[in-house]
C-alpha cells in the first residue's frame, strides 16, 4: 500500500470506466461477504471480477506508448481454437525500458545474441500425437544480423515429406518454434509442429511438443 500511495496520490488519475470498474467489482464481492440473498452465478461473477480487475492493473500499469517500429502481437492470436480458459499476471521492472520489454514480452539483448548461435543445422527427434517417434533436420538461418529464420524438414503423419517454415517467439529462458502455413502464415493444430526448447548446453536443445506432451531433443550436427 505504501507502494502504492507513493505513485497513485491522485486517484483522479483513474480513467472513468476504471472508475466505475472499481465499484463494480467491490458491490460484486460484498454480495458474497455480506450474503441476504443465494447468489446464482458465481461462476459468471468470478469471471467478470477477473476481467475487470485485469483493466483495473492495465490502467494502473501499462505502457501508454508503443515502441518505435514495433508491431505487438498476443501469443495466442494464431490457436483461437485451443484459447478456451484466461489467466492474468503482473510483471515488475526496474528501469522504463525493461518495463516496455516485460509488458510486450520483448526478448532482451542476452537473449537475442543467444538465439543468433542457433545459427545451422540441428538433428532432432520427438513424439508425435500417436507417441511414436519422429524425426527431423532442423535449419536456423539469418539474413542479417537481428533476423533469424528457420525451417524443419520431416515427414508427416501422413509420411509425406515437407519442409516447414517456423516462427521463433521468445519466453525468458525457453521459446517457440512454431510450424506455419506459408499460404495464410496461420498455425493448424494437428497439422503443424509447436515445440516449446531450451538450451541444455550449446550443442543440444531439449523440451517438448505443446500440443501432446512428447519429449523433444535436437543435437547440432557438426
Amino acid at each position: 500500500m505504501k507502494f502504492l500511495k507513493k505513485c497513485f496520490s491522485d486517484i483522479d488519475t483513474f480513467r472513468n470506466d476504471t472508475h466505475k470498474y472499481l465499484h463494480r467489482v467491490y458491490d460484486i464481492g460484498n454480495k458474497y461477504v455480506h450474503a441476504k440473498e443465494i447468489q446464482n452465478h458465481p461462476q459468471k461473477d468470478a469471471t467478470e471480477s477477473l476481467n475487470m480487475l485485469a483493466h483495473i492493473l492495465s490502467d494502473i500499469y501499462g505502457v501508454k506508448t508503443f515502441p518505435a517500429n514495433k508491431t505487438i502481437k498476443s501469443g495466442y492470436a494464431d490457436f483461437p481454437d485451443i484459447c478456451k480458459g484466461m489467466n492474468f499476471a503482473i510483471g515488475f521492472a526496474l528501469t522504463l525500458s525493461d518495463a516496455q520489454r516485460v509488458y510486450f514480452n520483448l526478448p532482451n539483448q542476452k537473449q537475442i545474441d543467444l538465439m543468433m548461435q542457433t545459427i545451422g543445422t540441428w538433428n532432432g527427434e520427438w513424439k508425435d500425437e500417436k507417441g511414436e517417434n519422429q524425426t527431423g533436420v532442423l535449419t536456423f538461418f539469418s539474413n542479417s544480423r537481428e533476423n533469424l529464420n528457420a525451417n524443419l524438414k520431416y515427414r508427416n503423419a501422413r509420411n509425406i515429406e515437407k519442409t516447414e517454415p517456423m516462427e521463433i517467439r521468445l519466453f525468458g529462458n525457453y521459446f517457440h518454434l512454431i510450424g506455419f502455413d506459408k499460404k495464410d502464415m496461420r498455425h493448424k493444430k494437428n497439422e503443424h509442429v509447436l515445440f516449446e526448447l531450451e538450451f541444455f548446453n550449446d550443442k543440444m536443445l531439449i523440451g517438448q511438443s505443446t500440443e501432446h506432451q512428447g519429449k523433444v531433443i535436437f543435437k547440432r550436427i557438426e
